[in-house]
């Protein structure tokens, strides 16, 4: 007689394939704790805070008066045949009589291509120079030659005996930027409250500890990006009618993130090769930071675009001709290609990552514009106010406290699970409230790389 197959103890063995095909019939192997695959918790606002860069205002619209460059510029439209031949003045007309606020009857002129005027009168509409020849190194052929040219007072001269020329007016310009509301809120029933769950966070098997904590990471994590992305609105509080409204008909004012004051008021680049920094890059940003007399500490903040490049570029990756002056650092074990610090053309850098400018549900998608290729830099130092002295920090977070109240951070527990009730509702609800808003100072030193264009 044949005997039966053994393989796996017969057909009709109850083995443990047999087992784990009948759903739940097994013991769930579950590890208690919950993973964190987003890793939200690093952000903008982070960097700023552990900078300790925060410091209150009294109203919610702070404003910064920033001094004027004292030599300014004009831009001429057109011109009249005025140095054909043996012409020695003329008229030249201005694309704007703004142009003029820099430029005075007596002053000395440099035309863009160098060569030195004198401007000897100015029409009463301010938008025309009668200005006469310095030298025969003028322009002597078609006026068209001296249309939409740049021309800058530098230096001035007076005639013998004469008068004073007309004072100069040159006002300080005020930057201004408002805070924002910033609200969250998370609500667990009496029953779920009360329930333990498979898996333990901050020790306790309960949901609320889990839920409490992501509310209050995605708090923070708006306060980051508005920070880092927002823009200004037109509508105050302040407002009689404001535009920008809830659904209840309360004011809406939001304020401006670092990227909009680089855009609005700063220095914008883009490499020359997508995704690739090179020596012409840094070379075109430092030629436009010295003439900005910008400092020579910078910090860079950038995603993923910007961390490949810089270490491409500074490490000779992909080049295989590598220096033999070793950029690499090695110890037996490692080759170290990172660098987070260099310094390059007299100015020191110090590249910072920044996982929220990659965030694939925010930033890094079709259609965002290509934020996440950008790499903003920012003065590592402190500006000093005119006349004082004092030094202030180039970005700070300003939040609003005063009388008793602090609006940085607030916690209010409501509800009748609260610890101290506060009605009769079988739910604990956590409600986050924060009043904060950036000031960028010296936006002008301020600057973005656009690393994909």
């Amino acid at each position: 007689m044949a005997l039966a197959s053994t393989a796996f103890g017969g057909a009709n063995a109850v083995h443990k394939s047999y087992i784990s095909s009948v759903n739940f019939l097994d013991q769930r192997e579950i590890l208690n704790k919950l993973l964190n695959v987003t890793n939200e918790e690093y952000s903008f606002l982070d960097v700023m805070e552990l900078m300790g860069r925060s410091i209150e205002t009294a109203v919610p619209q702070y404003h910064t008066f920033v001094n004027q460059e004292l030599y300014g510029g004009a831009v001429t439209s057109a011109a009249a045949s005025a140095f054909a031949g043996n012409q020695t003045e003329g008229v030249l007309t201005l694309a704007a009589a703004t142009d003029a606020e820099h430029v005075r009857a007596g002053d000395l002129v440099m035309l863009d291509s160098g060569v030195i005027a004198y401007v000897k009168s100015i029409n009463s509409g301010y938008d025309e120079l009668t200005i006469t020849k310095v030298s025969d190194n003028l322009y002597a052929s078609a006026a068209t030659e001296l249309n939409a040219i740049k021309l800058v007072a530098f230096s001035n001269a007076a005639g013998e005996g004469s008068n004073s020329p007309k004072a100069r007016k040159i006002a300080p310009v005020k930057q201004v930027n408002q805070v924002q509301i910033f609200k969250e809120k998370y609500v667990i029933t009496d029953i779920q409250n009360a329930s333990k769950i498979e898996f333990e966070f901050k020790g306790q098997p309960y949901y609320f500890l889990k839920g409490q904590h992501e509310a209050l990471m995605r708090f923070r994590g708006d306060i980051a990006f508005a920070l880092m992305f927002g823009d200004a609105s037109t509508s105050l509080f302040t407002d009689a009618t404001p535009s920008l409204v809830d659904a209840e008909g309360n004011p809406v004012q939001t304020t401006k993130g670092l990227r909009a004051n680089i855009v609005d008021g700063g220095i914008t680049q883009s490499t020359d090769t997508s995704g690739t920094v090179d020596n012409d890059d840094m070379e075109e940003l430092t030629r436009t930071l010295n003439q900005k007399r910008a400092p020579r500490e910078y910090m860079i903040f950038t995603g993923t675009s910007g961390e490949v490049a810089f270490d491409n570029y500074l490490n000779s990756l992909g080049n295989t001709d590598l220096s033999a002056n070793a950029r690499f650092s090695i110890d037996g074990r490692d080759i170290d290609l990172g660098v987070d610090k260099f310094r390059l053309y007299g100015r020191s850098y110090v590249k910072k990552y920044l996982p929220m400018i990659d965030h694939q549900q925010v930033v890094n998608f079709t259609g965002s514009a290509g934020l996440q290729h950008e790499a903003y830099f920012v003065p590592n130092d402190t500006i000093k106010a005119a006349g004082s002295g004092e030094s202030l920090d180039r970005m700070r977070v300003r939040y609003m406290a005063g009388n008793g109240t602090d609006l940085k951070y607030r916690e209010i527990m409501l509800g009748g699970l609260a610890p101290t009730p506060t009605d009769e509702r079988s739910v604990l609800e956590c409600h986050y409230e924060s009043v904060q808003g950036l000031e960028v100072l010296g936006v002008e030193h301020f600057a973005k790389l656009d690393i994909q264009s």
